[in-house]
């Protein structure tokens, strides 16, 4: 079982990789406060941490940290490592705009989740 709920989400992210400084940009296609799944063509390998920016019309932009956990055709999935208590706020007040659209879960083999994500 999650720990937190999953949202749906189509939001245009742009990420960088720590160690190599490549850059990429992508959809945030589901998030929770403690990770999510970006589609993009772009994909970091498993175990590396990224920097990730995105903007909301009413909270502004919110920059985080991740590590990705696992890739496939589509994309990868992530997980946030909550150092930054502003980026953690900013990140829930996020999620409460996606209130309506919340995740209901897998719905086929091809659906992305958060499989290795600790919720």
């Amino acid at each position: 079982m999650r720990q937190f709920e999953r949202f749906s989400s189509d939001t245009t992210i742009s990420f960088s990789v720590f160690q190599n400084r490549a850059s990429g940009q992508g959809i945030l296609k589901n998030i929770s406060l403690s990770g999510g799944f970006i589609e993009s063509r772009q994909i970091p390998p498993p175990n590396t941490w990224v920097t990730l920016k995105f903007s909301h019309d009413s909270i502004g932009t919110i920059q985080t940290a991740a590590r990705s956990l696992r890739e496939d055709k589509r994309g990868f999935s992530i997980h946030f490592a909550w150092t930054d208590r502003t980026a953690l706020s900013s990140l829930r007040d996020f999620l409460t705009t996606l209130g309506g659209t919340r995740d209901p879960g897998r719905k086929s083999p091809e659906d992305p989740t958060e499989e290795s994500s600790l919720d």
